[in-house]
């Protein structure tokens, strides 16, 4: 059966905190489906309370919601992969990212918290279930979700040998591709990415596609629901080591306020600068 996959990326603008992209992908009969409507009986591409809903997570998250808003669709449509998400999100990041973050970063090493973070544990079961029935009568297969992790270090350093970020955006996608690839082999898969040889193989790039694709959509979901569960543990950590500090969501100037109220904690702590701060 064909492999459909959507890729997208989440945190490419911010100062702190990982770039995630993600990918997710499906095995149907027909690579040109419709998902939003073969699967309408459990998804809706609008926000909705009654049904999981499969949109550009810019426009479904805010940060006065938080991450309640993403946590239903995100983690049913793992349910659906062998081992769902994992009890925790550490066991989430092992399950999803090609390697998970470095354990040398204290503030994935010394904290984690239990999965769901936010959502009734009854409701997600619920959604989960409905959503298993829809794609078992639409004959539509979770193949896979999976996540590539680039942390501030990992980004200075390859900017610093002259690579810049959209080159590594379009190599961490390449590498979700092949997993893909690997993951299926003999069968045709169409990769769609956001934005952006013997066996068969599609790649689109769709400008919008957070909102013309399925696959793109959930993709930005699954990995803004991993960022911002990383920056829950990036900033619970840097609240146990300055007391009265604001979190921060990593972006532009509060990014900068952040910085400048942890920076003097660094050598204490023997904490690169280049492991927290964005260079580019």
């Amino acid at each position: 059966m064909p492999v459909i996959v959507g890729i997208d990326e989440v945190g490419y603008g911010p100062k702190l905190g990982p770039l995630v992209v993600s990918a997710f992908g499906f095995k149907v009969a027909d690579p040109a489906i419709d998902l939003w409507k073969a699967l309408a009986p459990a998804v809706s591409g609008r926000a909705s309370r009654d049904k999981l809903p499969v949109l550009d997570s810019k426009a479904l998250y805010s940060p006065a919601a938080g991450i309640k808003t993403l946590e239903p669709t995100a983690l049913s449509f793992l349910a659906l992969l062998p081992g769902g998400p994992g009890a925790t999100f550490r066991k989430l990041l092992e399950g999803v990212t090609l390697e998970p973050p470095a354990a040398t970063d204290p503030w994935y090493r010394d904290a984690d918290f239990g999965l769901p973070l936010e959502t009734d544990r009854a409701i997600l079961d619920a959604r989960s279930a409905e959503l298993w029935k829809a794609c078992v009568a639409a004959g539509v297969m979770a193949h896979g979700g999976r996540a590539a992790w680039v942390e501030p270090a990992d980004l200075n350093r390859a900017c610093a040998t002259g690579r810049n970020k959209s080159d590594v955006l379009f190599a961490q996608a390449c590498r979700l591709v092949r997993s893909f690839l690997e993951s299926a082999p003999g069968d045709e898969v169409v990769a769609r990415i956001g934005k952006q040889g013997g066996r068969r193989v599609t790649v689109e790039f769709l400008m919008d596609g957070e909102r013309r694709d399925f696959g793109i959509s959930l993709a930005s979901i699954v990995g803004k629901y991993l960022r911002e569960g990383a920056m829950r543990l990036f900033n619970d950590y840097w609240a146990r080591q300055r007391e009265g500090l604001r979190a921060t969501a990593g972006y532009g100037l509060d990014a900068r306020r952040f910085y400048r109220e942890i920076e003097p904690h660094l050598g204490r702590l023997s904490i690169a600068p280049d492991a927290v701060l964005r260079r580019r």
